[in-house]
């Protein structure tokens, strides 16, 4: 019996023909079996296509050995900054294109889906203030990568990147959603319930509506705030012209409920280029005990310079803080 094969397919073929690395040729092979006739014509190679794609997932998500012989895993990403936020989304919805727009990584980006394999982080700088962004492999109602979970379980916020270009755009936000629904994730505007507070199940998550700047992007947007607006806020973008990135960064910080406090040692100007981090209510104990737990013990006041204070303002050490203050501790 003929195959018949469609145009699609002989294009997805090509591509993996001309596939250098192993990620590329998986991708290459997903596209063939989504776009391949399904046929008894083509059941050969339907079964051809599946055990090539199981041998090349099966040796990508082998871990690899470090330098020091150790096993690296590849369900875990050491956090660095502030916060540590997974960008998830459905296949092409631009994700890449977001951590490259606003990190020094360098991501591949295709025009073909499940180009990210692996957990890719890079650092974004908002202010003074650094956040890692992790890139994961695209979620769709017939993919999701079981490692991913232990990683969406450790961060600290969720950002829903969806396509307000594609046709299936529901479809595609539906199909994250559901699968964090189904891994039992609490996902949260802003507020945290007293009793998720400390729970790996419970994350705080809005959406950034990427491709604003396609025609008819709009009328999607209007259909997402329709469906999402009440369960997340919703922030659109363009990572072509760079629409509201700074307004994203801001919310990144305004989700979290932290302040920035910075230090200055007496008769030095105060040091703006590495701030203390802390949750919105914290006090000069709190900030000193960040930075050495025997500076919080010997601590017996501190100065503060802020919005509200005049200038080198005496403190105890219960003095609730707040954004941007200077502090000089005195021991």
């Amino acid at each position: 019996m003929p195959a018949n094969l469609t145009p699609a397919y002989k294009e997805a073929e090509d591509r993996f023909k001309q596939a250098r690395t192993d990620e590329e040729k998986l991708a290459c092979l997903e596209e063939m079996l989504r776009v391949i006739p399904k046929h008894k014509g083509t059941e050969k190679m339907r079964k051809d296509i599946k055990t090539r794609t199981s041998k090349l997932k099966a040796q990508l998500e082998t871990p690899k050995k470090s330098a020091g012989g150790r096993k690296k895993a590849i369900d875990h990403v050491d956090k660095h900054g502030a916060a540590q936020i997974v960008l998830l989304g459905p296949p092409n919805c631009g994700k890449s294109s977001l951590l490259r727009t606003v990190t020094a990584a360098e991501p591949e980006v295709a025009d073909y889906p499940y180009t990210t394999r692996r957990p890719q982080p890079g650092m974004m700088f908002f202010d003074t203030v650094q956040f890692e962004l992790v890139d994961l492999p695209p979620i769709a109602p017939d993919y999701y990568e079981n490692w991913m979970t232990n990683i969406i379980r450790n961060s600290d916020v969720i950002l829903l990147v969806a396509d307000l270009a594609a046709v299936d755009m529901l479809e595609g936000i539906d199909a994250v959603v559901g699968k964090l629904d189904e891994l039992k994730m609490f996902l949260i505007k802003k507020e945290i319930p007293e009793e998720y507070i400390g729970s790996q199940f419970c994350k705080r998550t809005f959406i950034a509506a990427n491709k604003c700047d396609i025609p008819g992007a709009m009328d999607n947007l209007e259909i997402l705030k329709e469906l999402y607006a009440e369960r997340f806020d919703i922030i659109p973008i363009s990572c072509v012209d760079n629409t509201n990135i700074d307004k994203m960064q801001s919310h990144i910080f305004d989700i979290l409920q932290i302040i920035r406090v910075y230090t200055k040692t007496p008769g030095h100007d105060a040091d703006f280029t590495d701030p203390v981090v802390l949750p919105i209510g914290s006090t000069v104990e709190d900030a000193a005990f960040v930075i050495h737990k025997d500076f919080a013990r010997k601590l017996q006041f501190a100065k503060l310079w802020g919005e509200g204070k005049f200038d080198g303002q005496r403190v105890t050490s219960k003095f609730e803080l707040t954004d941007r203050d200077i502090i000089e501790f005195h021991i």
